[in-house]
């Protein structure tokens, strides 16, 4: 406490010796602090209407604003530089532009066979001449012809528009529910239409195969197209094949056995990128 006593007494006695000191020499009062001003801005900080064109997007931009002699050649040699550049690029997407429709043009299968030394395969017309496959049919009780199973199971006229052949179009109406399910409709039509049936199923207690197809099963095709004849009926087609259904026939005619060259078929043509495309009977 006593050294405490005696800072404050000596703090005491040196605030009174300055106040004597400020006294003499005349500063009694401590002057105020002057209040700092903002300054104002300058008239050359305003930004003017010639310096906001230099954010204009675009090659004049990057450009100086002296109009010296060089400053021209610079701006010339840019531009001349920034022209090149567009004309490069629309000749580079030109390029892929042709590349593309050239990739898109058909062609032939001989051609195609030739063009990529394929052996080529024997031609077929696109039809489709056998029945359901003799050890299914047999397994089945089908009807040995189209004919025979069509009429033995109810006849009529078949239309898309009527395709179990009623003729009772109130019968029509009232199949209207179950046709909705186009693979319902097709279990339905196993002994009248196999062909419908087998397009979008297997035989009864076979198990569908999904996926790639293996070289046997590619061989089989190849020699039941052989056989048969390929190129319509899908779902008798199918019927060789066992695990297999008529769209996926349909399927791999397109994406493996056209393009490999193992059947020909005149209504098909081929991009160069080797896309089967269906071009139709006219075309040949």
């Amino acid at each position: 406490m006593s050294s405490a006593s005696e800072y404050e007494k000596r703090r005491l006695e040196n605030i009174k010796k300055n106040e004597e000191i400020l006294l003499r020499l005349g500063l009694n009062a401590v002057a105020p602090c002057r209040e700092l001003k903002r300054s104002e801005p300058s008239a050359l900080s305003i930004v003017t209407k010639s310096d906001a064109k230099r954010h204009t997007i675009g090659l004049e931009s990057y450009l100086p604003k002296r109009r010296s002699t060089r400053n021209k050649e610079l701006k010339s040699e840019r531009l001349e530089s920034k022209e090149k550049e567009i004309s490069e690029n629309h000749e580079e997407n030109c390029t892929v532009h042709m590349e593309e429709d050239e990739a898109d043009a058909l062609i032939d299968l001989d051609t195609w066979c030739d063009m990529n030394n394929i052996q080529p395969g024997p031609w077929v017309d696109g039809h489709y001449r056998g029945w359901v496959n003799e050890d299914v049919r047999q397994s089945l009780g089908i009807a040995s012809s189209a004919s025979e199973a069509w009429e033995s199971n109810g006849g009529g006229k078949f239309s898309y528009r009527n395709p179990y052949g009623h003729m009772d179009t109130k019968s029509i109406k009232k199949d209207t529910k179950t046709r909705s399910s186009a693979k319902e409709w097709a279990r339905k039509m196993i002994y009248k239409n196999p062909n419908a049936y087998f397009y979008r199923h297997t035989c009864p207690g076979e198990e569908q195969k999904y996926g790639e197809w293996s070289e046997e099963e590619v061989d089989l095709f190849v020699q039941v197209a052989k056989t048969y004849g390929s190129g319509d009926k899908w779902g008798l087609f199918a019927s060789h094949i066992p695990h297999r259904v008529g769209y996926q026939c349909s399927a791999a005619y397109r994406e493996i056995v056209i393009p490999r060259g193992l059947i020909r078929d005149p209504n098909f043509r081929i991009t160069r990128n080797g896309k089967a495309i269906y071009v139709g009977r006219h075309c040949h």
